[in-house]
């Protein structure tokens, strides 16, 4: 029985994978993977994998992506986090961005530095890089502005 579960579980798993990257059907992913369309509804059903009326994965159940439930905009109005640099790192953590990424450089003299904080990430929905920079006199301002900046260009997007 083991033997058996653990082959099922191969094939969901590489049919999930057909579904999601191909964006194939049920059928067409069975006919593919030489498994009858009944079966693999019945597995997928069986793991709480949803699919749409066209037998397709449905983007928020793919298996390791999170999809964001609301545009962009509407999650930044009604953002919880009132710093920032908290706000970006929510989007993240709820699937709108991917690969945020923070750098800090420091310029001027020892006694009155200039540090230069630069953000980017990648819209998740798009793949579209973003980017953002803010130069200010101490690591937690700039960091501040550059992550304002970045919101300021999410805002618009739908």
């Amino acid at each position: 029985m083991d033997e058996e579960f653990a082959e099922h579980a191969v094939l969901i798993e590489r049919a999930i994978q057909l579904m999601h990257d191909s964006k194939l059907s049920i059928r067409q992913t069975g006919d593919l993977l030489g498994i009858s369309t009944d079966d693999l509804r019945r597995w997928l059903r069986a793991g709480n994998i949803c699919f749409d009326e066209d037998e397709r994965l449905t983007p928020a159940k793919v298996p390791g992506q999170r999809q964001a439930p609301l545009p962009i905009g509407d999650f930044l109005a009604q953002r919880i986090h009132p710093s920032p640099v908290g706000a970006a790192n929510e989007l993240e953590q709820a699937g709108y961005l991917r690969n945020l990424t923070w750098n800090c450089t420091t310029t001027g003299p020892s006694h009155r530095p200039t540090f230069s904080y630069a953000v980017s990430a990648v819209l998740a929905a798009t793949g579209e890089p973003v980017s953002a920079q803010a130069n200010r006199g101490t690591k937690t301002t700039a960091k501040a502005a550059a992550a304002e900046a970045l919101l300021g260009q999410l805002a618009p997007v739908k």
